[in-house]
């Protein structure tokens, strides 16, 4: 089976990144069916945050 990488990212109102990576965290997965082997979240300068399967 072939793997396949799904990557999200947004941008949080000013200074609700926290918040947003709480919300992103909390998510189920995989809501499209695909198997999730590994989920890694990062934040990045203007309160982005970055999930990826």
């Amino acid at each position: 089976m072939p793997t396949v990488a799904l990557m999200w990212e947004a941008k949080a109102a000013p200074d609700r990144a926290p918040d947003l990576l709480a919300w992103a965290r909390a998510q189920t997965l995989p809501p499209s069916g695909i198997p999730c082997e590994r989920r890694e979240h990062f934040t990045a300068p203007g309160d982005r945050v970055l999930v990826i399967t």
